[in-house]
C-alpha cells in the first residue's frame, strides 16, 4: 500500500450512468503518476525491526537484512518491472504498455 491511503485501485465514476466501478491500476502506471507526487525508491523499504533485528527462526535464522541487500533486492525487482534503479518505468516500458512517457 503507497503512503496517503492509496489501496492499488482507483473509482472510476460515470456521470452519465450514475455508476461508479472500482478499477485496478497497472503498477507501473501507479509508480509512473505517484512517482510524480514525491513516490520513489525512498518509500520501498521494509519495516525496521526486519532491518535491525535478527530472524529467530528457519533457514535464515539469526540473519539480518541490510541496506545492501535491499538495494540488491529492489534493483533486481526493479529490472523484472521495466524499471529504471529509481523505481520509474522506463520509456521502453510505457511504450509496451501503451502509455505516453
Amino acid at each position: 500500500m503507497y503512503k496517503g491511503g492509496y489501496a492499488g485501485k482507483i473509482l472510476r465514476i460515470n456521470l452519465t450512468t450514475q455508476k461508479a466501478t472500482e478499477e485496478a491500476l497497472p503498477e507501473p502506471v501507479v509508480k509512473d503518476y505517484l512517482g510524480g507526487a514525491g513516490f520513489a525508491r525512498k518509500d520501498d523499504s521494509l519495516p525496521k525491526r526486519l532491518m535491525t533485528e535478527a530472524i529467530k527462526e528457519g533457514n535464515s535464522k539469526g540473519q539480518v537484512i541490510t541496506q545492501a541487500d535491499l538495494d540488491e533486492m529492489l534493483d533486481e525487482y526493479y529490472a523484472v518491472r521495466g524499471w529504471d534503479k529509481a523505481g520509474t518505468p522506463t520509456s521502453a516500458k510505457l511504450k509496451e504498455l501503451n502509455i505516453k512517457g
